[in-house]
């Protein structure tokens, strides 16, 4: 016999942030945050601010490696397109 769930006894979304177990995580969370911005500065800080991009790049990269061979040629045109612009750094490639 097939068992009905009831959709109002389900938590889903926010409900979810008030249990005790996730309050704990998320506030493990932002005193190692504080904690390793204090100890190592503002590079931290934004170290911090872009790990949720990088890791989005990975995951679309691992889900469509095409974006690999864009980033690439990207790339090398912006390795070598940037020399023109600052005499301080020196040529790259041939």
């Amino acid at each position: 016999m097939q068992q009905k769930i009831n959709p109002f006894e389900v938590s889903v979304g926010s409900r979810k942030l008030g249990t005790p177990r996730y309050l704990f995580v998320l506030l493990a969370l932002i005193s190692f945050s504080a904690w390793l911005i204090s100890n190592q500065g503002l590079i931290a800080g934004f170290g911090l601010l872009a790990l949720p991009f990088i890791l989005l790049y990975f995951y679309m990269l691992f889900m469509n490696p095409i974006i690999g061979l864009y980033t690439a040629i990207g790339l090398g045109f912006l390795l070598l397109g940037i020399p023109r612009y600052f005499k301080t750094i020196t040529q790259i490639g041939m």
